[in-house]
């Protein structure tokens, strides 16, 4: 069968969009009535165009994850901004060890997963997700994957000596906190 030369998806969604010179458009709406593969294109154009528009779609730009923002100091690490909703950090008591404090640390507790962030020195910080058994556990930073770990088997997994930035973590796809470390 030969191809019809008006069925390109760009001529067809500029004739939808109004964006044909006047000549091609009436050229284009002679032939409709001569061309069966042209008419199902545009009409197939319009029912999804149809579709689209009553989805109750969220463009992911859109969604917003709850963020905290911490802050790198010499001895550990400090919470500026904590998370908005019934789930937020939550400093643990620091613990000493020969007489000086420990490293700061702060947990998030969903449901019965645990997050903790914490940090002993100014450059690096650690991440530990307990509760996790069996499922599987993402990091991401700036929408790219840092670290994965499935079907995970000990009771915690710890994500060591992560650098300054911002953070997504999620479990079995349920993304749970979204984080920056300054």
């Amino acid at each position: 069968m030969k191809r019809c030369p008006f069925n390109n998806p760009d001529f067809i969604t500029s004739y939808y969009d109004g964006c044909l010179p006047e000549e091609e458009k009436e050229r284009f709406e002679e032939h409709l009535f001569t061309c069966k593969m042209c008419m199902d294109a545009l009409y197939n154009l319009e029912n999804d165009l149809f579709l689209m528009r009553s989805m109750k779609y969220k463009h992911p730009a859109e969604h917003k994850f709850q963020k905290a923002l911490f802050r790198l100091i010499s001895d550990g690490i400090e919470l500026i901004k904590n998370v908005e909703g019934p789930f937020v950090f939550e400093p643990l008591v620091p613990v000493r060890v020969r007489g000086k404090a420990g490293a700061h640390c702060y947990k998030l507790q969903k449901d019965r997963i645990i997050i903790e962030v914490g940090s002993k020195s100014s450059e690096f910080f650690d991440v530990e997700v307990s509760g996790i058994e069996g499922r599987q556990v993402y990091l991401y930073s700036k929408d790219k994957l840092v670290e994965a770990r499935s079907c995970v088997r000990e009771k915690h997994v710890t994500l060591n000596n992560l650098n300054r930035g911002s953070y997504k973590l999620s479990v079995d796809d349920e993304d749970l906190v979204e984080f920056i470390v300054k």
